[in-house]
């Protein structure tokens, strides 16, 4: 075996969030879905780097090399996805109710977050029996669509506007959002 997947492999087997995983099938928070193919008991594996909008060069770097741990930590076994914020695949998307976009961020080398102060916020909800996207967007009236909803949270109180236009799908995520 050649030096970097020795690296790599032994990294992975350091890494905590690894422990168990793999071992069941169904979805697991970091994004690794586990299932049996056919009637074979071996396990395949989807793992998914999702790459957002506004991702610094570290968290992009990071990603890319945590997602390359976890396929060789699962045995070269994984099929691996790239996801880029706003054209997620029909499989990702499948995972979730709702994708939520909100601005914020983690602290890293090339940004640095401030203590938590609560800003208002509008969320956009546009989608259809496929799916519904959340996202956040500027607090800004001409910014209002009325085919979709829209929920304008102030911290203690929170406002939905539901679109004339707007349909079922898009309300029952805001309701459940709500």
């Amino acid at each position: 075996m050649d030096k970097p997947a020795w690296n790599r492999e032994k990294s992975a087997k350091q890494e905590a969030a690894w422990f168990g995983a793999g071992q069941n099938p169904g979805l697991q928070i970091w994004r690794i879905v586990t299932y049996h193919k056919g009637n074979h008991q071996k396990l395949n594996y989807d793992v998914h780097v999702w790459i957002g909008k506004y991702s610094t060069p570290d968290e992009y770097g990071t990603a890319c090399y945590k997602t390359a741990e976890l396929d060789t930590f699962l045995g070269d076994v994984p099929v691996q996805h790239r996801e880029v914020q706003g054209h997620e695949s029909a499989r990702f998307r499948s995972y979730f109710g709702c994708i939520k976009y909100l601005h914020g961020g983690a602290d890293s080398g090339f940004r640095r977050v401030t203590p938590e102060k609560y800003e208002p916020r509008l969320l956009h909800f546009h989608g259809d029996k496929y799916g519904v996207k959340m996202t956040e967007v500027p607090r800004i009236r001409s910014k209002l669509d009325s085919t979709d909803v829209y929920i304008l949270d102030l911290g203690l109180k929170i406002y939905q506007w539901n679109g004339k236009g707007s349909n079922f799908h898009e309300r029952t995520k805001v309701n459940n959002v709500v």
